[in-house]
């Protein structure tokens, strides 16, 4: 399951639901994090929407891909 601490830039990038949001460094994200993969149900849950971020990044957000896209658009 894909932990992410940092910006609001991934909820709008990403798939609902396909990373779990870091919401501290402390004991209390600590302690959410071990919740939510204390079982597999997060991930069999997330699992699509895993698969979908994965395509985003690898094409969509892929910085080569995007400076591909950015030239041939720009001819």
């Amino acid at each position: 399951m894909p932990i992410y601490y940092g910006g609001p830039a991934a909820d709008k990038l990403l798939p609902p639901g396909s990373f779990l949001r870091l919401p501290s460094l402390d004991e209390k994200g600590i302690a959410y994090i071990q919740e939510v993969t204390s079982t597999p149900d997060a991930w069999y849950a997330a699992k699509s929407a895993i698969a979908e971020a994965r395509q985003v990044i690898l094409h969509k957000l892929n910085l080569l891909n995007w400076l591909s896209n950015f030239v041939e658009n720009h001819r």
